[in-house]
């Protein structure tokens, strides 16, 4: 928001995608790095310092996943278990995504027929030079994308990230029974 009074950082798009129940869509919200227009800030916030810009794919996945738990903890969800299986089906869809726009999903099946013990998935989608926490801070404010965190009958998680120029591109992947 360049030239907006109280408000510093620069303004980036973030594109979030969800897939759920076999129907792919698709919501652009802006996000400004210092966190003052993203979910349910109050307007007029005035935001202090920007996010530092995000380098480490592996750490930022970490973080998405750790953000994603405490967002379950506040509504007496139990936390997300990390599991290899999804986190490698994130890791290959988030690669397959670098340097394409808009941000698209693969069938899930082969995900639940390779993920043993996995008879649903969901995933989201971000593309983002914000902060892990202020992605998933824009996810809860995605009616799909909140009840894929949410939702209790997902039970493990695996996310990855790839460097996508100045952007980190994210996949998440959730697991059930």
């Amino acid at each position: 928001m360049a030239g907006a009074p109280g408000v510093t950082g620069r303004r980036v798009g973030l594109a979030v995608t969800l897939f759920l129940a076999g129907l792919a869509c698709l919501a652009t919200a802006g996000v400004l790095i210092a966190r003052s227009d993203i979910g349910d800030s109050p307007s007029g916030t005035t935001p202090t310092a920007a996010a530092p810009t995000p380098s480490d794919p592996a750490q930022y996945a970490r973080d998405l996943v750790s953000a994603a738990n405490a967002r379950r903890h506040d509504a007496g969800l139990a936390r997300l278990t990390a599991s290899s299986c999804a986190r490698d089906a994130a890791k290959r869809r988030a690669e397959a995504l670098v340097g394409t726009a808009p941000l698209t999903h693969a069938p899930l099946a082969p995900v639940t027929e390779t993920c043993t013990a996995s008879r649903t998935a969901a995933e989201n989608l971000a593309r983002a030079e914000s902060d892990p926490v202020q992605v998933v801070d824009a996810w809860m404010g995605s009616a799909g994308h909140r009840q894929n965190i949410l939702d209790p009958a997902f039970g493990s998680v695996g996310a990855s990230c790839a460097k996508d120029g100045a952007a980190m591109l994210c996949s998440m992947v959730f697991l059930g029974s």
